[in-house]
């Protein structure tokens, strides 16, 4: 149980990030979905890479919980300010 809340964490970004993503293509679910993977896929690339350079003794599970929330966050970020940009140009 004590992994619930990183869980937690990953689904309300999902459907944020799904809900951004439906006023660009109607399909939110979807591309909500992509985005998540794609998030996690380059979270995964950056901590194999600290780890190689640092030579690290840390768990990929803990770095994970540690580097994910704040880096989806920071791409919502952005794609919050992308959704604004497409919202002005309608």
């Amino acid at each position: 149980m004590k992994n619930a809340a990183f869980f937690i964490v990953l689904a309300v970004y999902y459907l944020f990030a799904a809900a951004m993503l439906d006023i660009v293509g109607r399909q939110g679910l979807l591309h909500g979905a992509i985005f998540i993977a794609f998030s996690l896929l380059l979270i995964s690339l950056v901590i194999l890479a600290v780890r190689k350079i640092t030579k690290s003794d840390k768990k990929y599970w803990e770095l994970l919980k540690r580097f994910a929330p704040s880096v989806i966050g920071l791409e919502l970020i952005f794609l919050f300010f992308f959704r604004l940009y497409i919202l002005s140009l309608i």
